[in-house]
């Protein structure tokens, strides 16, 4: 997590922070920041409290992530799986295919 931000956003479904770099968000959880996320930025919370509020009542998210900490297979996997249309499934076979 170097050189991560983090906020605390109170959203639809509870309280969560967001943790993001200058590529992007790069994690979402319930509990407290990881371990290594650089420090405390209330700076965006409004903005990330908006985005999230919004995609929990079905709006898309296009924006940037930072996904570079994850493995490279993962990376993979969670790209193909961005591409699947919300409300919409696909088997393992399929995103592996």
């Amino acid at each position: 997590m170097n050189g991560a931000s983090y906020c605390r956003c109170q959203t639809e479904i509870g309280p969560l922070w967001v943790g993001w770099t200058d590529r992007g968000i790069n994690w979402i959880g319930f509990s407290s920041p990881p371990k290594g996320a650089a420090r405390l930025d209330q700076s965006r919370q409004a903005e990330l409290t908006q985005i999230l509020n919004n995609w929990f009542t079905g709006s898309e998210y296009d924006g940037p992530l930072d996904l570079t900490e994850l493995p490279v297979f993962t990376q993979k996997v969670l790209a193909k799986v961005r591409e699947i249309p919300r409300g919409e499934v696909r088997s393992y076979g399929r995103i592996a295919g």
